[in-house]
């Protein structure tokens, strides 16, 4: 498992960083890694952790269509910001969806952290669809999720996934102050 999770942290890593840097390419190397990080995060009983891993892969794909058709002379769709009511929106339907996932969990699963677990991969879900859509704000969002997320795996002696979260939390920064360089020059 060590070695599957090392070549998972290595392909999602190159993926997050083309990502945050406007790249394409970013996409079909995330959709690999979260293909990867699927059986890891499955043998781990992070069952949220794995099903999203799952999702990451055809939220991929629509995210790689998703730039590709705004692609015109290879410049991709236009950075925006999230309006307030969008926003609050999305908050409360990652706390809804958090609640009713981590209770499945907590009543038909071995899970051990089935709350964790749920905010954690409901939140990824909901942000992986705003960095789709090309909200700034969701590279604040991933700051946060990957934190908390590299605390977790490190508990769960996912040493290098643990690495990697930390340098995704970093890659985010990097992506928003990108980003919103980008945002400026529209």
């Amino acid at each position: 498992m060590n070695l599957i999770e090392i070549i998972a942290a290595i392909i999602a890593l190159l993926g997050v960083l083309l990502t945050a840097r406007s790249s394409i390419l970013g996409w079909p190397l995330g959709i690999v890694g979260a293909g990867l990080y699927s059986y890891i995060f499955i043998h781990s009983v992070l069952y949220a952790e794995g099903v999203l891993q799952s999702l990451y892969v055809i939220f991929g794909i629509y995210g790689w269509w998703s730039w590709n058709k705004t692609t015109n002379s290879k410049k991709l769709g236009v950075v925006k910001r999230l309006g307030s009511r969008m926003l609050i929106l999305s908050f409360l339907s990652w706390i809804l969806a958090s609640i009713l996932c981590g209770w499945f969990l907590d009543n038909y699963s071995q899970s051990e952290v089935p709350y964790l677990d749920s905010i954690l991969a409901v939140g990824g879900l909901l942000t992986t669809y705003l960095l789709a859509k090309k909200y700034l704000q969701n590279w604040l969002f991933w700051i946060a999720i990957d934190l908390v997320s590299a605390t977790l795996f490190f508990q769960r002696e996912l040493y290098a996934t643990s690495v990697l979260y930390i340098a995704f939390a970093a890659m985010a920064i990097h992506g928003y102050f990108h980003w919103k360089k980008e945002l400026e020059l529209t």
